[in-house]
């Protein structure tokens, strides 16, 4: 009678611990599914932001600004900054949001030369030009794969700033792609709540940075088509007068 008792207490048991595993991961696959529900929303409401930035005919530099801003708000980081490969095959800045790291130690004998820090570290970053494959964000950039370091305080690809408010503690960054055509890197630092970066936040910047690709290939193509019409009429008005001048 003991051994039934007890049989059937381990069966109970194994019952309840199948039941809740079961339960456990059912919660785990709904809240994997609300992830994705949100990384979803977050990307059409970019994208959406990004038709109507392009249909409004802003500048890229205008263009980088949105994407950045987008980029904090939608991961909670403290900064970002996007680089643009140039025509040189180089990197450089050209948009950023907070106190964005630069990508190499600072100058000491710049130090207090601008009004405010924020301009200061923005006018670093907008004068830096390193090479593809120069630091994690050139490696980034040249191996198109994007990176997720969650304790970048001991990573020995980041750079150690003495300033405190520009201590990488994780980072994000996403290669910004077209048809495979790197056009630059998308970079975000530092969580807000002090956390490090997840894999949900990894996923949702490589979206992000998918996305303005294509808005950036858009909006070259969109200047071409106007500096094209505009140079097609010009033409078409030189030829209108030349032939009411001629005989």
């Amino acid at each position: 009678m003991a051994y039934f008792v007890v049989g059937i207490l381990l069966g109970a048991l194994l019952v309840a611990f199948f039941y809740l595993a079961l339960r456990r991961e059912i919660l785990e696959l709904d809240e994997d599914r609300q992830y994705l529900k949100q990384e979803k929303q977050i990307v059409v409401e970019f994208m959406h932001n990004l038709v109507e930035s392009i249909g409004e005919g802003v500048g890229r530099e205008e263009l980088f600004q949105r994407i950045v801003h987008a980029a904090v708000l939608s991961t909670g980081a403290l900064s970002a900054c996007i680089f643009e490969r140039t025509e040189e095959d180089d990197l450089r800045g050209v948009a950023s949001e907070g106190l964005f790291p630069p990508h190499r130690p600072l100058p000491p004998n710049t130090r207090g030369k601008l009004s405010t820090r924020a301009k200061f570290i923005e006018q670093i970053l907008k004068s830096e030009v390193f090479a593809m494959g120069e630091g994690i964000v050139g490696s980034v950039a040249k191996t198109g794969q994007a990176v997720l370091i969650e304790d970048a305080t001991k990573d020995p690809r980041i750079i150690k700033h003495e300033d405190p408010a520009l201590e990488v503690r994780s980072i994000i960054v996403a290669p910004i792609l077209f048809r495979k055509k790197v056009l630059g890197a998308l970079a975000v630092v530092n969580p807000a709540d002090g956390s490090a970066f997840s894999e949900t936040d990894f996923s949702l910047v490589q979206s992000l940075a998918e996305q303005a690709g294509m808005a950036i290939h858009n909006s070259d193509l969109m200047s071409f088509q106007i500096e094209k019409s505009k140079l097609d009429m010009d033409l078409s008005l030189a030829s209108s007068i030349q032939g009411m001048l001629l005989p």
